[in-house]
């Protein structure tokens, strides 16, 4: 059985890693059996939740440890100047 593909595979190593995950994660989720606007219809989705995700953990991360400072000072210092 020989495994065809619609579209050439990279030469280059690098491609060919990024070509691998992409076709990983099209098999994982089933993106193969979908036609191609269903498929950027999906791709889509996926890159709009991430986006999502990765810009409320920026938020987050940043935040956090001047939070965490200002707790620390509140418990154990008796500062009562808190700012959220």
């Amino acid at each position: 059985m020989v495994l065809t593909y619609s579209y050439m595979k990279p030469r280059s190593p690098v491609r060919e890693w990024i070509f691998r995950q992409r076709l990983f994660v099209e098999s994982t989720l089933g993106f193969t059996m979908y036609e191609p606007w269903e498929k950027m219809i999906g791709w889509t989705i996926l890159a709009i939740t991430l986006a999502l995700c990765l810009s409320s953990a920026y938020g987050i991360v940043f935040h956090l440890p001047r939070y965490i400072t200002n707790r620390v000072n509140y418990y154990v210092l008796g500062d009562g100047q808190l700012s959220l």
